[in-house]
């Protein structure tokens, strides 16, 4: 798992140019995202849960994102459209975020999981106690056709990695 846990961050950085300004939704704590993005011009950063050192403690599952059109070059969405719920949300903020993306966005979630229906429990673990980390809805690839490219060659055959590119 660490083998494609590099990969994808390495793919993951050749996607967002030097000097961009960058939204990250459901950042938790930052662990991949840091790793991935060595010099971003602007990181802006959005997650539910007010344990985690972000930008903006915002639930998206009541809210909207709160940029105007045009806003971020990249916004990312890794690990995050799943914890949405109803689905029709979600299709919601992704519109949302392609609104306010200037060059693209990419997003990153799970194609099959177990459910998922209570707090993470491992005190050692960021998420401990985190209910902002339920599975509330499963996407398929079919949910993201008119994506401009999807990544499978790093060895994520459960998840869709894709990037829409306005």
């Amino acid at each position: 798992m660490q083998r494609i846990r590099k990969a994808f961050a390495k793919t993951l950085c050749s996607l967002v140019p030097n000097n961009s300004s960058v939204l990250d939704i459901g950042t938790g704590p930052g662990d991949l995202l840091y790793i991935a993005l060595e010099k971003p011009k602007e990181l802006v950063t959005i997650d539910a849960d007010k344990r985690y050192n972000t930008t903006y403690c915002i639930n998206l599952e009541k809210e909207d994102l709160p940029f105007e059109k045009n806003r971020f070059d990249v916004v990312l969405a890794i690990d995050f459209i799943e914890h949405i719920g109803p689905k029709e949300r979600g299709f919601e903020l992704i519109e949302q975020m392609k609104t306010i993306a200037i060059k693209k966005v990419i997003i990153l979630t799970p194609l099959i999981w177990k459910k998922n229906t209570k707090p993470y429990r491992i005190k050692t673990s960021a998420y401990y106690n985190n209910k902002f980390v339920l599975h509330k809805t499963l996407w398929s690839n079919d949910d993201f056709i008119g994506w401009n490219k999807i990544y499978n060659e790093i060895g994520l055959k459960t998840y869709f990695f894709g990037e829409w590119i306005k």
